[in-house]
């Protein structure tokens, strides 16, 4: 990191008015970049030159004065960064009367400098981490390059067991900076934060996030444990939709989270089974329909559907034939019926 003009003249700006001497601030190369005395700005300075040669501080005073054409008696001290001579602090004066000054002010200029350093660190790691959640929401990237990138980013594989929490129109730095600190109290590892313009997620990892209670202020939603790429980029997708508050997805009803799920999202989801769900008649949604309601008994669903047991038994399994996915497995029913929820949602 280099002494800028613009950092340099700062730094004059808030010093000078506590002290009485003339005060130079010179870059790597001895060239004054900032200065009480603006005339000075862009001059070579013959004792910073020194000071960054020898890596040494260079006193001028009335014995050696002849040793430094164009310099005033003075202190020159070099300013050091990550054990680099990056620029040199200049104070005009008797060196004995202003030496603890000079280095007052070279430990306020490395100081302010590493914080600087520090601040933007921050900031370009996060424009990195809002590209990656950025590209990952719009499906600009596979699950291979996601996979790189994250490691990439934090030198470990993709997380297990992550969540997601979303909070709605949490826009305001202060109340985000709040949230943040809390979440980070809870004993769970932020891997980062990503802001939209309709809100705020948080990207967690570590030990299951239960905190429902928390933020009632704020209309937030939580994410079941992401355990895959696929399931992360769905989860980035959704979220902003819900109004669950302080809930996990898998906790609501399912037709209240299928209607609020995009329309490109499904077109994606259903992909391959498009074509043989669209086949499916009213008969067959109306079987899937109430064996959900009847949850998976046989001898109720026929009951209601006024057939015979058989008959519905066929039908359930023309249904597999049909689509690839069998009502009588749980986790098949869940896609079938969520597209029932979804192609039925204005009915409902």
């Amino acid at each position: 990191m280099l002494l800028s003009a613009s950092l340099g003249q700062a730094i004059i700006e808030q010093v000078s008015p506590i002290i009485d001497y003339h005060l130079n601030l010179m870059d790597e190369r001895g060239y004054v970049v900032a200065s009480t005395d603006v005339s000075r700005i862009g001059e070579q300075h013959m004792g910073a030159m020194i000071a960054i040669q020898e890596k040494r501080p260079i006193t001028i005073g009335f014995a050696n004065q002849n040793d430094y054409p164009g310099t005033k008696s003075g202190v020159n001290l070099p300013i050091w960064f990550q054990e680099q001579v990056v620029g040199v602090v200049g104070v005009s004066g008797q060196p004995n009367d202003i030496l603890p000054m000079a280095k007052l002010v070279q430990k306020t200029v490395q100081l302010l400098m590493e914080q600087l350093f520090i601040q933007n660190e921050q900031r370009e790691r996060e424009e990195r981490w809002n590209r990656f959640m950025h590209c990952a929401r719009e499906q600009r990237l596979s699950d291979d390059e996601i996979e790189t990138r994250f490691i990439q980013l934090t030198d470990h594989s993709f997380p297990q067991n992550s969540q997601l929490l979303y909070f709605h129109a949490l826009l305001d730095p202060v109340a985000i900076q709040r949230v943040k600190n809390d979440v980070a109290r809870l004993a769970v590892h932020v891997i980062c934060t990503y802001a939209i313009s309709e809100g705020l997620f948080i990207w967690i990892s570590g030990k299951p996030f239960h905190e429902q209670n928390r933020w009632p202020e704020w209309q937030w939603v939580m994410s079941q444990p992401i355990e895959t790429i696929q399931q992360f980029r769905t989860t980035l997708r959704t979220l902003p939709h819900l109004r669950l508050n302080g809930h996990r997805v898998e906790e609501e009803q399912l037709d209240v989270f299928v209607q609020v799920i995009p329309e490109d999202i499904w077109e994606t989801f259903f992909k391959e089974e498009k074509e043989a769900i669209a086949q499916l008649k009213a008969e067959d949604w109306e079987t899937i329909a109430q064996f959900v309601e009847q949850n998976g008994s046989l001898k109720h669903t026929a009951k209601q559907l006024m057939i015979h047991r058989n008959t519905l038994t066929y039908r359930l399994q023309k249904i597999a034939e049909q689509t690839g996915l069998h009502p009588q497995r749980f986790d098949q029913l869940f896609f079938l019926y969520a597209l029932f929820v979804h192609l039925h949602k204005k009915e409902l």
